[in-house]
């Protein structure tokens, strides 16, 4: 990556779930649940050159 993280990863690790405000998220049920399907995407090949000028660009 090319700009350092903000994240203090010492910190979230040592967090326990207690810790984690969810005040803003809503509780998924039984309902949710009972509709969820896992949806996997189906991989597709990337061509060797572009991940290679991928990688180059990542170093850059």
């Amino acid at each position: 990556m090319k700009t350092p993280s903000k994240t203090d990863w010492k910190r979230l690790a040592a967090m326990e779930d207690k810790d984690i405000d969810t005040s803003d998220i809503p509780e998924l049920g039984d309902v949710f649940f009972q509709n969820a399907a896992l949806r996997v995407p189906v991989k597709k090949p990337v061509a060797p050159s572009l991940k290679r000028h991928w990688m180059k660009s990542q170093l850059a």
